[in-house]
Parts: C-alpha cells; sequence; structure tokens
C-alpha cells in the first residue's frame, strides 16, 4: 500500500481503482486514502502524464459577452458586502462563475493585485480586467507564447517559480491539486503574497457525500491528473508547515459535478456520446436536455445539492490560507 502524499502515512491506508473518465481512456490508476489525515493521494506519478496531458482540450481564449448590465452586477459584489451583494453571491452557481464568487466578501478594490495560477485559457483573467481589476495577471506553463487580449488582460507562459512580485491575491481554481509537491508550492506562494495577503484555492472536496457514495466512480478524483485531494486535516498540515493558517472555508455544489458522477458510476465518460460534457457543450444546466435523465432525475439531484450546500458536504470546497503572523 502506498504513503499519503500529504502526511506521509503508510499504515492501514485503503486502496481505490479509479478510471480515467474525462477523455474516456478508461485507464486504471490506483490511489490512496490515507487513515490518518483522510486525503487522497495517487499511488504513482505516472511516468507519461505529460503524454497524457496533450490529448487534453486545447486550451481556447475567452469568448466574453460584454455586457454592462453584467459587469455591472458581478463589479458590485466583488467590492460591496451588504445585501444586495451577497444575494448576487448566493446567485452565482455556475462551475465558472464559482471563481468569481470566491473573491466575494474580501474587500477586493480595483488595486488589487491577483496571480491565478494555471490560468488556462485565460478567462478568469480576462473577465477581472473587463470588471475593472487591471492588476491581475495569470499564469499558465502548457501557453504555447505569452497572450495579451484586446482588452489588456495578460497571462504568461510560466510557472510559480518564474514569478517574484508581490500580490495581495494568489488563487489556484482547481490547479493546486494538479501540481507536485504542494508544501514546496505553498512556501513560494508565501513569498509572493504581501503580509495581509489571500491565497485562494479550491477544489474537490474529499470530504464530500459524493466520494462516500461513488466512491471510485466520484468524478472530483480525475485521474491521473489529480495528484492529491487534501482533507480539511491535509490542508492544515501543509499549511502549517508553509507557515499559513486557513482563515475560512466555502462549500459549493455544482449539480452538473452529481450527474457527471453518476454517468461515470454507468461507465459513461466525459465527453462520451451521452457524457455530461458532450451534451452540456458548457452551457448551464437547465437550458439543454440530458437524455440521461427524466426531469424527476434532474429535480432529485438540483434538490440533493442544495441539502449538501446546507450540510457542508459539497463537492467542491474553497480553502482561504493567510500568513500565521498576520493578525
Amino acid at each position: 500500500m502506498g504513503v499519503c502524499y500529504i502526511c506521509n502515512n503508510g499504515e492501514k491506508n485503503t486502496a481505490l481503482f479509479p478510471k480515467e473518465m474525462f477523455l474516456g481512456l478508461r485507464d486504471v490508476f490506483p490511489y490512496v486514502f490515507c487513515s490518518s489525515c483522510r486525503s487522497l493521494s495517487i499511488e504513482t506519478i505516472p511516468t507519461n502524464l505529460d503524454e497524457i496531458y496533450s490529448k487534453y482540450p486545447g486550451l481556447k481564449h475567452p469568448q466574453y459577452k460584454k455586457s454592462f448590465i453584467r459587469n455591472f452586477v458581478r463589479r458590485y459584489m466583488l467590492t460591496h458586502t451588504n445585501f444586495i451583494a451577497k444575494t448576487i453571491a448566493e446567485r452565482l452557481n455556475g462551475f465558472n462563475d464559482l471563481r468569481l464568487k470566491a473573491l466575494y466578501n474580501l474587500n477586493l478594490t480595483e488595486k488589487s493585485k491577483i496571480l491565478d495560477v494555471g490560468t488556462g485559457s485565460g478567462f478568469f483573467v480576462y473577465e477581472l480586467h473587463e470588471l475593472g481589476f487591471k492588476n491581475t495577471i495569470g499564469i499558465e506553463p502548457a501557453l504555447h507564447a505569452d497572450i495579451t487580449f484586446e482588452n489588456g488582460a495578460q497571462i504568461f507562459k510560466k510557472t510559480l517559480f518564474d514569478i517574484d512580485d508581490k500580490f495581495d491575491f494568489i488563487t489556484f481554481h482547481h490547479t493546486f491539486e494538479h501540481l507536485e509537491n504542494p508544501s514546496q508550492i505553498l512556501q513560494k506562494v508565501a513569498s509572493l503574497l504581501k503580509d495581509d495577503g489571500i491565497c485562494l484555492i479550491s477544489l474537490p472536496n474529499i470530504e464530500c457525500w459524493a466520494f462516500r457514495f461513488f466512491k471510485e466512480h466520484w468524478s472530483g478524483i480525475h485521474p491521473p491528473y489529480h495528484l492529491f485531494l487534501p482533507s480539511k486535516k491535509g490542508m492544515e498540515i501543509l499549511a502549517k508547515a508553509s507557515g499559513f493558517k486557513i482563515v475560512d472555508m466555502r462549500f459549493e455544489q455544482p449539480v452538473e459535478s452529481l450527474l457527471r458522477s453518476f454517468c461515470y458510476s454507468l461507465d459513461f465518460a466525459s465527453h462520451d456520446e451521452f457524457g455530461t460534457r458532450s451534451l452540456l457543450k458548457d452551457q448551464p444546466l437547465g437550458r439543454r436536455k440530458i437524455p440521461l435523465f427524466t426531469e424527476q432525475e434532474l429535480t432529485f439531484w438540483k434538490e440533493k445539492a442544495k441539502r449538501l450546500k446546507k450540510d457542508k458536504l459539497t463537492d467542491h470546497i474553497v480553502f482561504y490560507l493567510q500568513k500565521s503572523n498576520h493578525k
């Protein structure tokens, strides 16, 4: 049995054997569920991981529909903490909206310096520039070259270790769990954050209901791309070792995540003909119907998502880290 990637425990761990179901390769990759910190780790990082990543859908430049009202509403949410801003935040539940929503109630100003790590196509950076937050950049080592968009947003072909500036916020939106050496990553983050800065890490929640129910079919495992999924205890271990403390946690439950796990349990991969990504095509649930689910079943999963969020047993969690010496 393998060793936990987070706490190095090698005693009484449990083995799981999930299949690659994002692309539908269906190769099996063993994972280790830690008996001590309750985190999940891949047993062995594949030597051909770069080759597997090369089959990922290409990075697409952001397609953004400019709307004065849309921009005003989102900018208001990010720069206010009143009832209206809170209501706006609560209504943003689409997966792409969760990146903006994670910045709610953090005293963000248009002068705030933000670094988005693993920015992909740069959509998040692009959108923040559209909303007036011009001191935002993204880094993505998989880019062919640096990109400057027409609105001035910039994303760079760099890793975190190529950066030496100081930032108010550093964000990892479902990218932290893809990286090797998480302790080294957080130590570097600590050197880049201002004394009162905050690091946001959103990732699949290993303590969710769906993992308990679907087990190796849970879509959050995402083998072999996710190298580890820390529990709260696991994140506390990583944070403490890097001079951080967890100052907040937020929980999100997109319905699509539950549907994806259900499809995986039936051996329908994401990009199969009846897979959730093929059928939804990144459109919000409700604008497209999924043949695998009746209206009653969709209603069931929507209500389930609401209950899970209330009980904090959601598929997604956001950890907010701040330097331990900050008061």
